[in-house]
């Protein structure tokens, strides 16, 4: 075999080694078929402690029905991102004749990992330190705060947002597209917490600018 003919196959190889490589990394999206944002805040005696939203999903997958459950929030104390995750599952809600409410048939074992992003950002908040969280089938995890701050107010706007929680049972990752903005008073809530926010990690902080 002459040299030209293994540089080739050589070639061969590895093209089609990054498309397998590819093809395992995309996983598949699915259009939630509903989706419903919240607030999610908390505060103390010295004011906001933490901004966030949560968010359902109802999506269909063959002759399955989930809720994903998430949520991910800023926190005052220590200035970090945290997200939360978990789900429900079901017989497809076109065999139950409705769609069923959230809040039973937890998926267990629980996720080994979330990451959620805007659609297209170069970027996503993703689960960096996993732990079981104390509601059963759910799990948390820190997140760069940044990322996480622009991702709760990317879904509070309505911006088409992509989102995968991975279980040890699937071999193809599911990414579950979704877009549904909180109402315009809910969006301001949200962003009346996060100026308490700022204002309380500024008075932590005297030396952080206000800015």
């Amino acid at each position: 075999m002459q040299v030209t003919d293994i540089e080739n196959m050589l070639k061969i190889i590895f093209t089609l080694l990054f498309f397998v490589s590819i093809n395992a990394q995309a996983g598949i999206v699915y259009n939630a078929i509903k989706a419903t944002p919240q607030v999610a805040m908390s505060r103390d005696s010295t004011g906001v402690t933490s901004c966030g939203v949560r968010v359902m999903t109802l999506v269909e997958v063959g002759d399955e029905t989930t809720w994903h459950d998430f949520s991910g929030s800023v926190y005052r104390d220590g200035i970090f991102g945290l997200w939360k995750a978990g789900s429900y599952r079901y017989a497809t809600a076109k065999l139950l004749k409705k769609i069923p409410a959230p809040g039973t048939s937890i998926r267990l074992p629980a996720p080994t990992g979330f990451w959620i992003a805007e659609a297209g950002a170069s970027s996503a908040a993703s689960m960096q330190k996993v732990i079981p969280a104390e509601d059963k089938g759910f799990i948390l995890g820190d997140a760069d705060v940044v990322n996480t701050m622009n991702t709760v107010l990317a879904i509070a706007k309505g911006s088409p947002i992509q989102f995968a929680m991975q279980y040890k049972d699937e071999k193809v990752e599911r990414i579950v597209s979704f877009s549904a903005p909180l109402n315009d008073a809910d969006y301001s809530t949200l962003l009346r917490c996060f100026e308490g926010l700022q204002a309380g990690i500024a008075s932590d902080n005297p030396g952080i600018d206000k800015e």
